[in-house]
């Protein structure tokens, strides 16, 4: 059996970077997971991109952006865009002498009035009333946008390199999800889903998953156990994520990539640029923050409690938004900040400064009481973090006591799995 503060160390290496948010339903509609993948990070830069709206729904992108952040290649993605040309879900144009090949922008619009009677074939709605998609819509994420969309899961682009392939890589983000779901409800690690439910989670088709699964079997990143009913003579597949080998790949990964100390794991952290100098290190503040909070610097106030200030202000901009918090109350200071970086996750805000400034008058105007939209999640995200990151101390040391932890895991592994034949 897993312990938690292991799953927990795991769970906070994949936090290094925002995830994915992958459609399922546009996995059905296209039929490819990969142009799935592209599509719907293409879905994201329309209703979060700068000025997308003032260029008519158009944005663009160089091919090795793309690459970061979907880990598709060059080649996938050229094979992703011609689907989604030939579908009429996409409009691509390229400058005069560009050739799209990591070398210069290449503009995209989406065309959502397609895209929107796709889907509401797909979810079996009356099309006439669900086809008008439009970019207002999108962009303010509507209760229809919703409901065409459907379902979204989380794919994370780091397990690219670790899994072999985009595919193997999505099925090994759904099945950390679901180990960890049954973690919490009956604390077992062990899972099982047919590939019914995997085509419904994720458009894969059965030869698609069946080479993504022998992708990470082949790797040693999952594990499974044919568990076969005597009685009603059934036999049941159950998988596992191999967390210790996972783990491990992670953290060689992130050490090639160089980034910065992180004190909650112990090892190199995610942000790509390093944090500006404070007196003590930042901490993970989980999905509910603007962008990971991972080495976010943290400043003291007035009163000498320390502010945990999200990652990416520095310089000038940095002291000037230090300043308007400073200017609240002293009990609501981290909260407006957590306003803040919840805001940001969700939209651009292209004026921190501004931005952190009016909320501040706000909430003055009406007597510190400022209704807040996601602030106190970001906070008991935080505050769940520092728990991981104690319970990471006293239970996954280097010392023979983690040791003998690790093999009594082992044992009651063994235990539960006696008399299962390996498939």
């Amino acid at each position: 059996m897993v312990s938690a503060a292991m799953f927990s160390r795991l769970w906070l290496l994949l936090q290094r970077e925002s995830p994915v948010s992958y459609s399922s339903n546009l996995a059905h509609i296209v039929k490819s997971a990969k142009a799935a993948i592209l599509l719907s990070q293409m879905l994201y830069w329309t209703r979060r991109g700068v000025e997308v709206k003032a260029n008519h729904g158009w944005f663009y992108k160089r091919v090795d952006q793309w690459t970061r952040e979907t880990g598709l290649t060059r080649h996938e993605q050229a094979t992703a865009r011609e689907l989604l040309v030939a579908l009429k879900f996409l409009e691509v144009r390229r400058p005069d002498g560009v050739s799209g090949h990591g070398r210069g922008n290449t503009f995209f619009r989406l065309r959502l009035d397609v895209i929107g009677v796709a889907l509401a074939k797909l979810v079996g709605e009356q099309v006439t009333a669900m086809s008008a998609l439009r970019l207002d819509d999108i962009q303010l994420d509507s209760a229809m946008v919703r409901q065409l969309l459907g379902k979204h899961v989380c794919y994370h682009r780091s397990l690219v390199g670790i899994a072999g392939s985009a595919t193997a890589a999505l099925l090994l983000s759904h099945m950390v999800y679901l180990q960890r779901k049954a973690m919490a409800a009956s604390n077992k690690d062990w899972f099982s889903v047919t590939a019914e439910f995997y085509h419904r989670e994720l458009g894969m088709n059965r030869r698609q998953l069946e080479s993504a699964r022998k992708s990470l079997l082949a790797r040693r990143l999952i594990e499974e156990a044919l568990v076969t009913d005597g009685i009603r003579r059934t036999r049941r597949l159950y998988q596992r994520i191999d967390v210790a080998a996972l783990t491990v790949a992670l953290e060689s990964a992130m050490a090639a990539s160089g980034a910065v100390p992180h004190p909650a794991l112990g090892l190199r952290a995610f942000s790509g640029t390093a944090p500006a100098p404070s007196s003590k290190p930042g901490v993970e503040q989980g999905r509910g923050s603007a962008d990971g909070g991972v080495g976010a610097p943290q400043y003291a106030n007035d009163a000498g409690a320390e502010l945990d200030i999200p990652a990416g202000l520095s310089g000038q901009e940095l002291q000037d938004f230090r300043r308007w918090v400073l200017d609240a109350a002293e009990h609501r200071r981290q909260l407006l900040i957590d306003e803040f970086a919840y805001q940001r996750k969700r939209r651009v805000i292209a004026n921190p400064v501004g931005y952190i400034r009016v909320l501040v008058q706000r909430d003055i105007a009406a007597n510190h009481a400022l209704r807040l939209e996601g602030a106190y999640a970001v906070a008991r995200s935080r505050a769940a973090s520092q728990v991981q990151a104690q319970m990471l101390k006293q239970e996954i040391g280097r010392t023979e006591q983690g040791k003998a932890l690790s093999r009594q895991a082992v044992g009651q592994a063994r235990a539960m799995l006696q008399g299962v034949k390996r498939s």
